[in-house]
């Protein structure tokens, strides 16, 4: 399978677990900044900025490692940007990772605040 397409099946199985799991998803793709948040949810008066990472296998290595530093300052500025948006004033922000496994089964692990930002539990 094509790596774009592999992304957006692992994006869109990320958007139907959390919505199953009561999470609002605000926006997906969202693109600020020359970067790229892959989904935007909201639960409660928590902002999850989710990076969806897919796997074909669990031997390929682990998702959450493939979010290196580059990506996370950039979701810090993407952040930023959304704590302006209506709807999301005052949120708390969490950078999460859901990894997706699509074999042997298809597999989720939704990893809320994987990580924070160096300015950490800064609130709009």
């Amino acid at each position: 399978m094509h790596p774009h397409r592999l992304g957006e099946l692992g994006e869109r199985l990320a958007c139907l677990w959390l919505r199953c799991c009561g999470f609002a998803v605000l926006r997906t793709r969202f693109r600020k900044l020359r970067a790229e948040v892959d989904i935007v949810a909201r639960s409660g008066g928590v902002l999850h900025v989710v990076e969806v990472k897919t796997r074909t296998r669990f031997s390929h290595g682990g998702p959450l490692g493939a979010v290196g530093r580059t990506k996370r300052r950039q979701q810090v500025k993407v952040a930023r940007e959304l704590l302006g948006l209506p709807g999301c004033r005052g949120c708390v922000i969490s950078f999460d990772v859901i990894e997706v496994w699509l074999q042997p089964r298809p597999t989720l692990r939704h990893l809320v605040d994987a990580w924070r930002a160096p300015e950490d539990g800064w609130v709009s």
